[in-house]
């Protein structure tokens, strides 16, 4: 199973060999991510899990062993931080500034970029069950939602929060201006200035936070 958002266990009562089935989340784009999460289930057993680590060898791959929870690892990190991201467009700061100043602390991508590649109703979804299943997620805003309902799916399909017309992305910014309400921003002075100090913080610690989370609750070693 490919699965990153229900748990790989949910299928066990379907399969005659529980033993032998595991989750091999792979990241996009696959060609260029050498990162593979391989996802044991409690009953997955030894050899299987080591004939999944030769698989990934073979094909390039640097393996880490996961536990079987919602977003696993990477996606659970990267949920939160998606999240913050379109929380922080909702309060008023511009998403070509929040692009800006997570590549200037050193990203390749920008939150907004890195939905759009996944494909925002994985994203949509995605947030969704991390709510579900994490007590301590922030309730997810609706942005991602409402550029479903608009077929605005990301690279996919060429438009997301950039269209994808030409050779380099542009920032949709008429369509976010539109979705975005503005009487959700605060305009308290002195406000926007604070969100900008902030930013890179909201956005890095959410995720040291939830990586430290996961330590704890051994979803990975």
């Amino acid at each position: 199973s490919t699965t990153s958002i229900f748990p790989v266990s949910e299928l066990s009562s379907a399969v005659l060999h529980a033993e032998r089935l595991i989750g091999l989340h792979f990241f996009h784009p696959i060609r260029k991510t050498r990162f593979l999460e391989i996802v044991r289930t409690p009953v997955t057993s030894e050899a299987t899990i080591a004939t999944m680590f030769a698989l990934a060898h073979r094909v390039g791959k640097t393996a880490v062993l996961v536990s079987d929870a919602p977003g696993a690892l990477v996606n659970r990190i990267l949920g939160l931080f998606w999240n913050e991201a379109l929380r922080l467009a909702e309060e008023g700061l511009p998403v070509g500034e929040i692009e800006k100043e997570m590549k200037v602390f050193g990203f390749t991508q920008g939150p907004f970029e890195m939905m759009d590649e996944a494909g925002l109703d994985f994203v949509d979804d995605l947030v969704a069950a991390l709510n579900l299943s994490l007590p301590h997620f922030f309730k997810p805003t609706a942005l991602t939602g409402n550029f479903r309902k608009e077929a605005r799916l990301g690279k996919k399909n060429g438009r997301g929060f950039y269209l994808y017309r030409k050779k380099r992305p542009k920032l949709d910014e008429a369509s976010l201006r539109r979705m975005l309400d503005p009487a959700k921003a605060d305009k308290t002075p002195g406000a926007a200035e604070a969100r900008y100090a902030q930013l890179v913080d909201r956005l890095v610690l959410v995720m040291v936070n939830e990586a430290s989370r996961c330590l704890e609750e051994k979803v990975v070693e």
